[in-house]
């Protein structure tokens, strides 16, 4: 017994197939966004098609958290700076949810003046770093009234820390992000409705000060804090200037330099419903708009260029785009003193009326190093010395969490949520549920992929000298460009008319390689044996798209899995059409067919059974016990495979398993990755829906 040589024994390149799939997918849905674009001959053509992205987005975000009138607002300190004072604010935003703020107001206010929103980046100071210090310290010199969030994960507000120890049970950021946004995508949510929530709020929070005229309202950040700016834009009108750097690009071009994006940042459907970066901020026009770039950023100029010309085309559907601007400074990627300066410009004379001068269009201040195009001259930076990130935290010792015990969690908000979202299907009768989680599950699962006759090639075979057992390589074609690579194996003795057992493990047939013994273990108790390779999985591995290595965030299937959520599939969609296609193949080819997997491969396996219908019988070992149990588990661990938008409307573990007869599980593992034997009371796969509502307060 053998796996396959590189290259599927040399017959075809399938390193890159899962990448390659999913962008030719891609750039389908960019070219009709491309064209829709371009036919927009009118302001009203342009304001449907926004009403309909944002309708959509609000679909992809699982609509927004119902958002009180009022922001309560509490100082715990304050800061005299001079000519202006930083007052340490603890905003509500939400019931019971509570969020860090700083607010720069100048020292004499006369009359009421411009607001600024200032959304803050992946730094882990958040609002107290000192490059997001500097931004604010020019903005209320130059007299307006800043506020500072912290986002979710950063600052003040890391939300999975040991209250004895102050231990860190979840890195805070992006790492938090991916950790909470997991559990939002499977409840039906995106995590960045929480980060829009903040948003909106503290706008409210800052339009109602006194000392702020609320119809002169500006909005800037970088970085996840350009991403957060640009959200704020697309759902919220009440801003007059938006500026968000260093974020917008294109799809198209991101998407081809293999990195990945944050998991706010990824909304389910948008490459198919045709949202792009520019749209998100197109819908501002013909307000005033400055979005800003450094020429050496990871968010690819090339994309930013076409973004901007996008921007102009949409500002001059409204008239002259004299109220556009795209400023691009040399350097990577920071909120550079070039885009201070500008910003600072860009809001005086948009928000405070004077006549400062700025320069709309494109304009370039990086050098001819990095810029084709003349350069401007950047003014000399003047900067005050930042402030100790801790001399401006809001609550004693840094942390939102640990003065305010009682405050709810973006955990809490998705478990109230999702409660809230299962009861309103639970209304439905159980027998009707489970038919529509059926057919969800069917719709997923095969959707609109072409499914040509398998044309299946044998390669090679053989048989092993050790154990006496016949095998076989084959290879076909799942779907176009999808090569779907299968070992049959035959005990000593067995003939090709034997039953058939389709197995499902994670390695798939590198298995052969890399765990002999544990497959002849297997052959003993299933004496012929059809192993296959769903797309990226042992001889169809995908070859590296950036330096991250394992399977955690940022890696390969990492990105490869949002890239297919932002065309409104998923790995464990396209794993488990696979997975149906070797079942095709494994009723072509024996009298009946058993199937048998383990862990997430094994789900996939066990969701394509249920749809072929056919199985005679099976087992699987490690199975999630149930897939609420990624929500109602504070800190969970699950495979991002089963990261998968809405998981939790489709059939549960025990309903998959239920549905096909003379299939069991031998051993479950829960929410934390911890094995449960099946007999055990507190182990078995019963659903939350019918253990009661005390289910999920017990799952907190």
């Amino acid at each position: 017994m053998r796996p396959f040589d590189p290259f599927v024994n040399g017959y075809h390149d399938t390193a890159d197939q899962l990448r390659e799939h999913l962008r030719r997918r891609a750039d389908r849905a960019f070219a009709r966004a491309d064209r829709e674009k371009a036919s927009l001959a009118s302001v009203t053509e342009f304001n449907r098609r926004c009403q309909r992205l944002r309708e959509e987005a609000l679909l992809s975000l699982g609509g927004l958290p119902e958002l009180p009138a009022e922001v309560g607002g509490s100082v715990t300190g304050t800061i005299d700076c001079g000519p202006f004072t930083i007052e340490k604010l603890l905003l509500e935003t939400l019931p019971g949810v509570y969020a860090s703020a700083n607010l720069y107001r100048p020292t004499s206010v006369e009359r009421p003046l411009p607001g600024v929103l200032f959304l803050c980046g992946h730094a882990r100071e958040a609002k107290a770093y000192p490059e997001y210090q500097h931004v604010c310290r020019a903005l209320v010199r130059d007299g307006m009234v800043v506020l500072a969030l912290d986002p979710i994960g950063q600052g003040e507000r890391l939300q999975y820390v040991d209250p004895d120890t102050g231990e860190e049970l979840v890195g805070w950021g992006t790492t938090e992000h991916s950790h909470t946004g997991f559990q939002c995508h499977v409840a039906g949510f995106n995590v960045a409705r929480y980060l829009i929530a903040d948003a909106k709020q503290a706008l409210t929070y800052l339009a109602a000060r006194p000392e702020v005229d609320e119809t002169m309202l500006g909005v800037t950040g970088n970085s996840g804090g350009g991403t957060q700016s640009s959200y704020l834009t697309f759902f919220d009108d009440r801003l007059h200037c938006s500026a968000p750097f260093t974020y917008l690009t294109s799809r198209a071009s991101y998407m081809a330099t293999g990195q990945a994006h944050d998991s706010e940042q990824n909304l389910f459907r948008a490459v198919a419903m045709g949202l792009d970066y520019d749209d998100l901020v197109a819908p501002h026009a013909p307000k005033p708009l400055m979005i800003g770039a450094v020429a050496s950023d990871f968010f690819c100029i090339e994309g930013t260029l076409q973004c901007y010309e996008r921007l102009r085309r949409v500002y001059e559907l409204h008239g002259p785009a004299e109220n556009l601007t795209c400023v691009v400074s040399g350097g990577t990627h920071l909120y550079s003193d070039v885009l201070r300066d500008q910003v600072r410009r860009f809001f005086r004379r948009h928000l405070h009326g004077d006549e400062t001068p700025i320069v709309s269009g494109l304009v370039s201040y990086a050098d001819s190093l990095e810029s084709p195009l003349e350069p401007l001259e950047p003014l000399e930076p003047t900067l005050e010395k930042a402030l100790p990130p801790d001399s401006l935290w809001v609550t004693p010792h840094g942390n939102v969490a640990l003065a305010r015990p009682e405050a709810r969690s973006v955990y809490d908000l998705t478990m109230e949520a999702w409660a809230a979202r299962r009861a309103r299907r639970n209304q439905s009768g159980g027998k009707e549920r489970r038919a529509a989680q059926r057919e969800r599950l069917r719709t997923l699962v095969l959707g609109p992929r072409p499914r040509p006759p398998l044309w299946v090639r044998e390669i090679r075979s053989g048989v092993d000298e050790a154990t006496g057992a016949a095998w076989f390589h084959r290879f076909t074609f799942s779907e176009p460009g999808i090569v779907l690579p299968m070992i049959e194996v035959r005990a000593r003795g067995i003939g090709p008319n034997a039953p058939l057992t389709v197995v499902a493990l994670a390695e798939g047939t590198e298995t052969l390689r890399t765990d002999r013994e544990r497959f002849i273990e297997l052959l003993r108790a299933h004496p012929r044996i059809l192993l296959f390779d769903p797309r990226g999985v042992g001889a169809t591995k995908q070859r590296p798209v950036n330096g991250r290595r394992g399977d955690g965030i940022y890696s390969t299937l990492y990105k490869l899995n949002y890239d297919a959520m932002m065309l409104g599939d998923s790995l464990f969609a396209m794993r488990a059409f696979d997975a149906l296609r070797a079942l095709e193949y494994a009723h072509r080819i024996a009298p009946s067919v058993r199937v048998t997997g383990e862990g997430s491969s094994g789900l996939v396996l066990l969701a394509a059974a249920v749809l072929d219908g056919d199985i005679a019988g099976g087992e699987f070992t490690g199975l999630l016990r149930s897939f609420e149990e990624i929500v109602t588990e504070r800190l969970f661990r699950a495979d991002l495979v089963l990261e998968v938008f809405n998981l939790l409307d489709l059939p549960d573990v025990a309903d998959l398993i239920a549905a096909l007869p003379h299939v069991h599980a031998r051993e479950f593992v829960d929410g934390r990755g911890v094995a449960v034997a099946p007999d055990d009371p507190a182990g078995s796969p019963q659903s939350l829906e019918s253990a009661g509502p005390q289910a999920t307060a017990a799952g907190a």
